[in-house]
């Protein structure tokens, strides 16, 4: 089977790849090369991704890199020259990383749809891109021959808002996103996280928009601190600015605690490993999310975990991690509180994230990914 496979919105530009659906694809891409699924993959991406050696060395893969100087110029890939490519090198069928799929194409089509959120919770965008967003979606629901999502909420969500049979659907959970481990002693102190922050802190990592409920989170971190029980306790936010960011840096201003909370922005990878694996708690208190890669690498290096008991984070995390209402601050709070002072129950945690975490892997992913790819042909 020859795949051609549209992945434009690869990139390694620092601070861009952190997003869930940039590490999905550079994750997905990555695995390809490591495993021969006894197939041939033609991979379209800019010309200005960084590839590693590995990528470049893979012999059952041909990288195509297009020089992209605007977004019109990937539109035009997306949409129109990509189904062109794939009838010329008449590839059996063309995957797309992410929701766009050419409009015309006369080979099956599989497209990856990480979940509904453009038509169900419309009010989190601004509204062009809301509409871009959900207008791609619909499509890919529409002409694709399966479509691939992350979780079975997601699953469920996209059947229900876009009228897409649920058996239409493949579901290829996520694996790792940054090949989390934990780190040596010697890795520690190369990362150096006390640059960021103190030794006694809380970790989140997300892009600041506001599905994410950052805002939720600093009013929870206020209500913790006030009780005046942690003088040193500190917030850390790590991760690239969102579309609507600006009223969290209102708020964060004109909080009694701001001194304790910490943007450090985009980190590397190991900076990002360090700082999760020093934390006292890690939190992941959105008020939906397709399937939550954060929650899992904290649990796989063994740090406790705090989630929204909403969308698909209990179908990640199952009975490992401390839940909270995202809608409510004190219930965040709560959670919180009664992980940081119970080191018993922290202990547990531990034991118990790393367990679950073995469910997840990128290699199973891409077989489910690849199994979906053989439906569509056949």
């Amino acid at each position: 089977m020859r795949v051609c496979v549209s992945a434009f919105l690869v990139t390694t530009k620092p601070g861009m790849q952190l997003a869930g659906v940039g590490r999905h694809m550079f994750s997905v891409l990555d695995q390809l090369t490591k495993k021969d699924y006894g197939h041939r993959f033609d991979v379209f991406l800019r010309d200005d991704v960084d590839m590693p050696d590995q990528w470049k060395e893979c012999a059952w893969i041909t990288w195509h890199k297009i020089p992209i100087q605007s977004s019109r110029q990937r539109v035009w890939w997306e949409h129109v020259k990509i189904g062109q490519v794939a009838r010329q090198m008449k590839a059996d069928v063309l995957l797309s990383m992410f929701v766009p799929l050419p409009f015309a194409c006369s080979v099956p089509m599989v497209a990856i749809a990480h979940d509904a959120f453009p038509r169900t919770h419309p009010e989190w965008y601004p509204k062009r891109k809301r509409i871009i967003l959900d207008q791609l979606t619909a499509m890919a629901c529409k002409k694709s021959n399966v479509l691939v999502t992350v979780s079975q909420y997601s699953r469920a969500e996209l059947a229900r808002a876009y009228g897409v049979p649920e058996s239409k659907i493949v579901v290829a959970p996520n694996g790792l996103g940054n090949s989390v481990r934990s780190l040596t002693a010697e890795e520690l102190i190369v990362a150096d996280s006390s640059k960021f922050v103190g030794q006694d802190y809380i970790f989140s990592v997300s892009t600041l928009e506001p599905r994410k409920n950052m805002n939720g989170l600093i009013r929870a971190f206020e209500i913790l601190k006030s009780s005046g029980e942690y003088p040193h306790l500190e917030l850390c936010i790590a991760g690239a600015k969102g579309w609507l960011d600006s009223p969290i840096a209102e708020m964060v201003e004109a909080s009694p605690v701001k001194d304790f909370i910490k943007f450090p922005g985009y980190v590397s990878d190991l900076e990002l490993n360090a700082l999760m694996q020093n934390a006292r708690v890690f939190v992941c208190a959105s008020h939906v999310e397709g399937f939550g890669i954060p929650p899992l690498e904290a649990m796989t290096i063994g740090t406790p975990v705090v989630a929204s008991n909403t969308s698909s984070l209990p179908e990640v995390c199952g009975d490992c991690v401390e839940y909270c209402d995202p809608s409510n601050p004190s219930s965040i709070a709560e959670a919180m509180q009664k992980v940081i002072s119970d080191s018993r129950h922290a202990q547990e945690m531990r034991a118990c994230g790393l367990e679950r975490s073995k469910l997840f892997s990128w290699e199973e992913s891409v077989n489910r990914l690849v199994s979906a790819l053989e439906t569509a042909v056949n």
